[in-house]
């Protein structure tokens, strides 16, 4: 039974420090927990090798004096991970009426001043997102950030952790003036060069950081990671079309389920085409793919008096605001020195169309903008493998734009 413990906790001290080497190493207190297991083991392991009585003992003893030095090793690698070379500081900013978003900036060691950039997160569904959300990636990044010399701001999302007010209704433009807000008050730290900061962004916030750049219009720059460049509308559909063919949903059902849809959304939109879509919806109840088109659409949307009086609830908003938001007009609108980095092998958003269009717009409207690849990574822009790591290249490629 002891060995079985020593077994057991020294293989956790093992999978802590290897995510002590990735950037997971942030989802929560790994690097306490490979501690304690690796030293546990290293215990267990000792008393083993001191009282083991079994035919063979050296052998035996020589097996487990190893295992208590492994784990020893792996508790150590993970107490290096606990190091960080920057103090944490906690803010609360009021940036709406019954809204206060409350986060953390990491502020690297020395007197500065040093550049700033605000970590605009992305969503999760209808879920809340806080600064430690997606596995700890946000915090990752941060830390990346600060080790490199750079202040770097998280924050907990409208409605989520720590901060105050309604996430069920927010749109991008409500993110926007939030990541606004805390870049402004972020500028005016001690230490920090006014001069030098900008957003991060990924997924939804590759929306998001060019919307709040455009309130803010003094970034210097921007960093959009796995941003999809259609509107969120289309983003939305692509991700269905995804989920329907995985569901084995064959190909022209799958076109006839997306027409309808856009259809009734863009009724939705605009209040127009009212017969169109009614019929449309009511010849789609007969075809065989109809619960797949049940399951997304609400039947009171097809009540004219509902989107005539609308004026009486707010579930339409998106539809009319972000739904066909073209962001690469947006980012037409924003100077600031731009990088957007994809992974190649990103199943989340139409990567290939993405990059085409980042890099068509940099080139038809002069932007600043430098679009780059990860051949081996996914939405997360992390090289799968194990640990997952970002790509040797990515911090430099991120400073670089922030000292140019």
């Amino acid at each position: 039974m002891t060995k079985a413990v020593a077994v057991v906790l020294a293989g956790l001290s093992a999978l802590a420090a290897l995510l002590v080497g990735s950037p997971l190493r942030f989802a929560g207190p790994v690097a306490a927990v490979g501690i304690v297991s690796g030293l546990g083991a290293a215990l267990i392991a000792a008393v083993i090798a001191l009282r083991l009585r079994v035919p063979g003992p050296e052998m035996a003893r020589a097996g487990a004096v190893a295992l208590a030095l492994a784990a020893v090793a792996c508790a150590a690698i993970c107490g290096i991970g606990l190091v960080r070379p920057y103090s944490t500081e906690s803010f609360r900013l009021v940036t709406a009426p019954d809204v206060s978003i409350a986060g953390q900036i990491l502020v690297p060691e020395g007197k500065g001043p040093f550049p700033a950039v605000v970590i605009v997160p992305g969503s999760d569904g209808s879920r809340p997102v806080t600064r430690d959300s997606q596995f700890g990636l946000y915090r990752a990044n941060a830390d990346l950030f600060a080790r490199r010399g750079v202040v770097a701001a998280i924050y907990d999302s409208r409605g989520s952790g720590q901060s105050t007010g309604d996430r069920s209704t927010i749109l991008l433009e409500d993110r926007a003036r939030d990541a606004a807000a805390v870049a402004r008050w972020l500028a005016d730290q001690p230490g920090v060069d006014a001069s030098r900061t900008g957003f991060w962004g990924i997924s939804n916030g590759g929306w998001v950081a060019p919307l709040a750049a455009r309130l803010l219009r003094s970034p210097t720059f921007l960093i959009l990671v796995s941003a999809p460049a259609t509107s969120e509308g289309l983003q939305r559909q692509y991700e269905w079309a995804a989920q329907l063919d995985a569901r084995g949903v064959a190909a022209s059902d799958i076109q006839e389920l997306l027409q309808t849809r856009w259809q009734i959304w863009s009724y939705l939109a605009t209040g127009e085409h009212y017969d169109d879509a009614r019929s449309a919806y009511d010849a789609a109840t007969q075809r065989t793919w109809w619960r797949h088109l049940d399951a997304v659409i609400h039947p009171r949307w097809l009540n004219r008096s509902y989107v005539e009086d609308s004026s009486s609830h707010d579930d339409l908003a998106w539809f009319r605001e972000d739904m066909r938001r073209d962001p690469v007009g947006v980012l037409e609108q924003v100077s600031a020195r731009t990088l957007a980095i994809y992974g190649a092998d990103d199943a989340v958003i139409p990567v290939a169309e993405a990059i085409e269009r980042m890099r068509r717009a940099a080139d038809a409207f002069r932007m600043p903008m430098e679009v780059r690849v990860c051949e081996r990574c996914g939405h997360p822009l992390l090289e799968l493998g194990i640990p997952p790591r970002f790509p040797r290249w990515y911090a430099d490629a991120m400073i670089g734009l922030i000292e140019s």
